[in-house]
């Protein structure tokens, strides 16, 4: 029986000829015993071949390929590209979608890509039969109307025929409208993209769409030369959003309070607005009242700032504050809040802030502590600060005038309630933190003192640039150099008791339960035996708690470390735009464009996370020889600023293949991989002794406080599976095992993203 290859899974069919279709035919006859659910993935018809080439070709199709149960899942008829000067969008008839769509039952998604749409049949003659499709696109479509008049006549054109056809569909669970426009062909040839007022508007169409009989779950509308009165008047009436759960709306930010007061959205769960500012005045009364969404868990606000020709560097800024006062304040049932800034100046950059798990909520948990670390600050016998590196930072950000802007802007983004207020407050907190080791509390973001600090500058445009900054990082690293010294004193033990904040006290006892029995330690002595808090902070397990798993498979990969699985990423690119939405990993930045770095072109990325709670050593993953080993430095408390491509449509809750999967719950979460490019990282290449598996490298990725990477192994020495390589010193981190391009990789079913993996266990085999 004959097994469909690969290759034909996907067929595109660019500007095809009468003999090519002819000869696609005669290859759909080959098909005729394939027993496949699924005969192709996706099937692209480009440039709208001759209608009745079309035809013949699927009618061939269906004919051959009676075992096939369903022939093409995604169907996109995609007219020229519009990048090109001289290219001329397709014409297609509305007569052909039909007719495709009623020859191929099975299609799940139908593109419409900048396709121009006319209508030569009578469609009163199509039988029409009630389809469901899951996702429609119509993106870069026209519609020839070859007339002004109005859409409310007896008219029988382009416009009526396409909606009669969309009429016959009884669910469409992806609705997407992007760049959406009429024209009249006789008026102005072929420029379709032409903004020119119809009394035939968009608005009308999309008026007589909605209220057709298919339910929408997720809209996305961009882009449209939209009459926003019309367009409101049939959202409020319209049946058509009963179900919706998910909204972007683009560039119609003044029908935005009215849409949601309709009523008309009581399902909706997720809203994405895309406001565009040119740096002039922003409309005063805009008014964004979400009391009538009572199901809304995730509001998002995308703006796009347009700098003028005298463009000021606070334009964002004066924009976010407005934003901010027009903003009433979302339900209780909204977990998640994300705020994007698009600044568009000569070139088109991307910067998106993001506040958090729901920052005004971290920000209460957050000021009990913040106000105990205050208050122990004011009754210090001595005035100014204890630490002189503290003195030393204040002077760096009041003597550099870009420091000194930055860091006051930052925390001028924040909330009103935000516990830290300036930087004078940030850095009497740093002074007391680094004072002391820190005590057992429930949250791990004040388990992490300096990043509890710095939680929500951090989550600023201006946060993102000063920890970007060279000389910011070079005196973090030294006031981080300064605890650290701290955290190896006796004096550190203080807070190892069993008190309720104490590290062996009944809370912390519940978080890491049976805590004698897992780790080497003397439960008899004070302190439990450790001679600092370093000492308690990068235990030892205790022999046979985690061993090796199979030791004599020599084709099996170990975990270097005690982790949550965060993502797995195939066939890694050379250089790839890290910052962007998705964070794709960069091969040559993650390796410090290292020589070796080419062996991992192509190759394989698994990452991995450890809590300040998880044991902070790593071990060899493979029996080998270690090759190199290198310390980068970099960046501490740089988070991500993901981009939102905003000249492409993005289907709401779509995750890309190589996407971290879901939403991340905090920004520490959200960075796991984007820091991997930029962070201070230890670099450690094995080769393996099984030419299978062949080069390796661990990355120990530094993340916040964790800036040092201690790697206790050196070029040429021999490392058994489950060895020691090195340790992280305080705080939460992240960890890459990274495998070169020749290797055969299979992950383990235990070690898929978000799964807690041992150290020693088994994440992956070498076919």
């Amino acid at each position: 029986m004959l097994k469909l290859p690969q290759e034909l899974v996907d067929l595109v069919l660019d500007n095809v000829d009468k003999n090519t279709l002819l000869a696609c035919s005669l290859l759909s006859r080959a098909f005729r015993n394939v027993a496949s659910p699924l005969l192709f993935r996706s099937l692209v018809i480009k440039d709208s071949s001759p209608t009745n080439h079309i035809h013949a070709f699927l009618r061939d199709l269906r004919t051959n390929t009676i075992r096939s149960s369903r022939l093409v899942k995604d169907l996109c008829l995609q007219g020229a590209d519009s990048a090109d000067d001289d290219a001329v969008v397709s014409i297609i008839d509305v007569y052909v979608i039909f007719s495709i769509l009623d020859k191929l039952p099975s299609v799940h998604t139908l593109h419409l890509v900048d396709i121009l749409v006319k209508r030569h049949y009578d469609m009163r003659d199509v039988p029409l039969k009630p389809r469901s499709l899951k996702k429609l696109y119509l993106q870069g479509l026209a519609f020839d109307l070859n007339s002004r008049a109005s859409f409310a006549s007896e008219d029988t054109g382009v416009l009526s025929s396409f909606l009669q056809m969309l009429d016959s569909l009884e669910y469409v669970e992806n609705f997407i409208c992007d760049n959406l426009v009429t024209v009249d062909v006789d008026q102005v040839g072929w420029d379709w993209e032409e903004d020119i007022d119809f009394a035939v508007s968009t608005a009308s169409f999309l008026g007589r769409l909605v209220t057709s009989n298919f339910r929408i779950k997720h809209l996305v509308t961009r882009k449209l030369s939209l009459e926003h009165d019309c367009y409101l008047e049939v959202l409020r009436t319209s049946g058509a959003l009963d179900q919706l759960q998910t909204m972007w709306i683009s560039d119609t930010y003044t029908t935005i309070d009215s849409i949601l007061c309709g009523g008309a959205v009581h399902n909706l769960s997720q809203l994405h607005l895309v406001i565009d500012y040119d740096g002039g005045h922003f409309q005063r009364d805009m008014k964004l009242n979400l009391t009538q969404c009572s199901r809304l868990r995730s509001l998002r606000v995308s703006s796009i700032i347009r700098a003028r020709a005298t463009g000021k560097a606070d334009d964002v800024f004066r924009f976010a504050a407005a934003l901010d006062a027009a903003c009433v304040q979302p339900p209780d049932t909204v977990t998640s809040i994300e705020i994007e800034q698009h600044h568009k100046t000569g070139t088109f950059n991307h910067d998106k802030h993001v506040l958090g798990h729901w920052l005004p909520r971290n920000h209460q948990d957050l000021k009990p502590y913040i106000d105990s670390r205050l208050e122990k600050a004011r009754h210090r016998k001595a005035p100014g600060y204890k630490n002189d590196v503290i003195r030393q930072f204040r002077e760096l950000i009041e003597h550099d005038a870009d420091i000194y802007m930055g860091f006051t802007q930052m925390f001028a983004a924040l909330p009103a309630d935000a516990p830290v207020k300036d930087y004078e407050t940030m850095l009497t907190l740093f002074d007391v933190a680094i004072s002391e080791a820190p005590a057992f509390v429930e949250s791990t973001v004040v388990a992490i003192p300096i990043t509890a600090i710095l939680l929500g500058p951090m989550g600023t445009l201006a946060g993102f640039n000063m920890f970007g900054n060279d000389r910011v990082n070079k005196m973090i690293k030294a006031m981080l150099q300064v605890w650290h010294n701290y955290l190896n004193t006796e004096d550190s033990r203080s807070v190892l008791t069993d008190d309720v904040t104490g590290w062996f006290g009944p809370n912390a006892s519940e978080a890491i339960p049976n805590f004698a029995q897992t780790y080497v330690c003397e439960p008899d002595q004070p302190y439990h035996g450790y001679k600092s808090w370093d000492d308690f902070f990068t235990r030892l397990f205790r022999d046979g708690i985690r061993p090796i798993d199979f030791p004599d498979r020599t084709d099996f990969i170990t975990s270097p470390c005690e982790v949550t699985a965060f993502r797995y990423q195939p066939n890694v690119k050379a250089r790839e735009q890290f910052w962007i939405k998705g964070h794709p990993y960069s091969t040559l930045q993650m390796l410090n464009n290292d020589p070796l770095a080419e062996h991992f072109v192509g190759g394989t990325v698994w990452q991995a996370f450890l809590s300040a709670l998880n044991y902070h050593r790593w071990h060899a993953p493979v029996t080998g020889k270690v090759v190199k080993t290198v310390l980068v430095p970099g960046t501490y408390y740089l988070q991500a600023i993901d981009a939102l491509e905003v000249n492409q449509v993005h289907t709401p809750g779509a995750v890309k293949e190589g996407e971290a999967p879901g939403p991340a719950p905090d920004l520490l979460d959200r960075s796991q991989d984007f820091i991997t490019q930029l962070a201070t990282r230890g670099l450690i290449f094995i080769e393996a002794d099984n030419p299978k598996i062949g080069l390796v490298c661990f990355i120990a990725v530094g993340m916040v406080e964790v800036s040092t990477c201690d790697i206790k192994v050196k070029a040429g020495q021999r490392v058994q599976q489950g060895d020691e390589l090195g340790m992280f010193h305080f705080g939460g981190s992240t960890s890459c095992m990274m495998f070169n391009k020749h290797a055969k990789i299979t992950l383990a079913d235990s070690a898929q993203p978000a799964n807690h993996v041992n150290l020693n266990s088994v994440i992956a085999q070498v076919n």
